[in-house]
């Protein structure tokens, strides 16, 4: 059943579900952004129910923490982020306020902030990582990376153990002291990784490129489903998740299969994000929620 939204005329960039019971969905205005006016509205879900959409700065992608205390961060390309907690409301920009300053140029656009061990890593071209250590305080952990290296996304199964992926299909691991490049089976532009539940990391790209593997060893996943860009993945209640802008899938060995909805099947998709107990399908248009038996529209 559809619940009550403050999202109409809107379209959805992306969200981030905490818990069963909380989340937060960022929006866009499509007539706003077509007289290049850029802004984000961020809505609360709090309980079943979905706060105002408060307009707010251009962010693009966002990420829950609880390091340095439970907080919501959002993330703009340019490097303006918002720290949003009870006990504080912060924002300012990567930028300014990263340290130590880096060696050589950087400031290419930042593409991605994720939650690893509960703190967030933002990434971006120009091999740009930085980590969250405190509502003002970000940590340059990028000398190490080429500056050739456009980065799209970041997971990891902790501080020690991360894998940054960006376009060329090129892949870096830190060790939790310093990056070291791996060897991949593809050249095409990668867009997500995530470090799952059975010890893989799928790294997913444009083409329908899946590939599943850890440290030195890497293989194919030859699905034949689909060689749409997939722009999601998600391991979820003992699975992994696969989203490309009109489909989401399973996958079930080197099988992707199309998720059966129970109903109504939804027409857009884009992200996914996933907490203990219930995953969330972001698409331009609508949001579903999935307890691990049954999915319920949002919007």
């Amino acid at each position: 059943m559809t619940q009550s939204h403050p999202f109409t005329g809107l379209g959805f960039r992306t969200g981030v579900v905490r818990d069963q019971a909380t989340g937060w969905l960022l929006a866009f205005d499509p007539k706003l952004e077509a007289d290049e006016e850029y802004f984000t509205f961020v809505s609360k879900w709090n309980a079943g129910t979905f706060g105002p959409a408060r307009k707010n700065f251009f962010a693009v992608t966002c990420c829950v923490v609880t390091v340095p205390h439970q907080a919501l961060i959002l993330l703009a390309w340019d490097g303006h982020y918002g720290f949003v907690s009870p006990q504080v409301q912060a924002t300012g920009n990567i930028w300014e306020v990263g340290r130590p300053e880096p060696t050589a140029t950087r400031h290419g656009d930042f593409r991605w902030v994720a939650d690893v061990a509960g703190q967030a890593y933002a990434v971006g071209h120009m091999g740009t990582v930085y980590r969250l250590e405190a509502p003002k305080q970000w940590t340059r952990m990028d000398e190490e990376l080429p500056r050739d290296f456009d980065i799209e996304a970041i997971h990891g199964f902790g501080p020690k153990d991360l894998y940054a992926v960006g376009k060329g299909g090129a892949v870096w691991h830190f060790n939790g002291e310093r990056w070291s490049a791996r060897e991949f089976p593809t050249n095409i532009g990668l867009t997500r990784v995530e470090c799952a539940g059975d010890g893989n990391v799928y790294v997913a790209g444009h083409a329908g490129t899946l590939i599943r593997g850890r440290d030195q060893a890497w293989s194919v996943v030859d699905h034949q489903e689909t060689d749409d860009d997939i722009w999601a993945v998600k391991w979820f209640d003992g699975a992994l998740y696969v989203a490309t802008l009109s489909k989401l899938y399973r996958l079930r060995g080197d099988v992707l299969e199309p998720v059966d909805f129970g109903g109504e099947t939804p027409k857009s998709f884009y992200h996914l994000s996933a907490a203990p107990g219930v995953m969330w399908s972001i698409g331009e248009s609508e949001v579903l929620s999935f307890d691990g038996k049954r999915w319920t529209r949002l919007v």
